[in-house]
């Protein structure tokens, strides 16, 4: 996709967009998502200044909740949670930036190893590595950890966390972070990472099951 962007061969006579975080529209409905849970937070709390913990693959969430910062919300700071895919949390700990090839995980739509959104998150702390360091912290785990805590989660609370918010779980844990983590997907997405650690399948939500019902239809044709 990276590559069709930037051929302007392409681009002179085929309009192209695209629907996921690589596209800044994108940014615009996910940072209300802070807003909401931050009025959720503080109705549950009374505080204010969370830290918040978000789930991180192309980084595009991460950047709309720096963007909603910038828009006035109150949030004191963000912590970069991944997985074994950790170029970023490097980058916060080292000042060095190392895209690699992904490595395959269970949080498997974290698996990104060259984040479209890390230039512009950089650019929105002024390409300042000291400013990002104070604006976010970086947090990597392996896919034991995510296990392990998916299983935590769900003998402690009953709740049935997909792998990739088990990720900020781990992370909230990790930074003792007074704040709330963003929760990214449902686990029913992900049977089979539920089934190994904790031996039980999520039930499939009303409209997803309702889906997976319906006659696929579809139409061949050439390249």
């Amino acid at each position: 996709v990276k590559t069709m962007f930037k051929d302007e061969e392409l681009r002179s006579h085929v309009r192209i967009t695209s629907a996921n975080s690589i596209n800044l529209l994108r940014w615009l409905p996910q940072s209300f998502y802070y807003f909401y849970a931050y009025c959720q937070w503080k109705r549950q709390t009374g505080k204010t200044d969370p830290v918040v913990v978000v789930p991180s693959g192309n980084y595009g969430n991460l950047a709309a909740g720096m963007f909603a910062k910038l828009m006035g919300l109150p949030i004191k700071s963000f912590v970069a949670a991944s997985n074994a895919n950790d170029v970023v949390p490097e980058y916060l700990q080292t000042g060095e930036y190392r895209p690699r090839p992904s490595v395959r995980t269970v949080a498997n739509a974290m698996d990104v190893g060259d984040p479209s959104n890390f230039e512009r998150m950089l650019w929105l702390c002024g390409d300042s590595y000291d400013h990002m360091c104070e604006e976010i912290k970086g947090f990597s785990c392996s896919d034991a950890q995510i296990l392990d805590a998916i299983r935590e989660i769900y003998e402690d609370y009953g709740y049935m966390s997909d792998p990739h918010s088990a990720v900020g779980y781990l992370a909230t844990r990790a930074y003792g972070a007074e704040g709330f983590w963003l929760s990214t997907a449902h686990a029913a997405k992900f049977c089979e990472v539920m089934e190994q650690a904790i031996e039980a399948v999520p039930e499939l939500p009303a409209g997803l099951a309702k889906a997976m019902g319906q006659q696929k239809k579809f139409t061949p044709f050439s390249a």
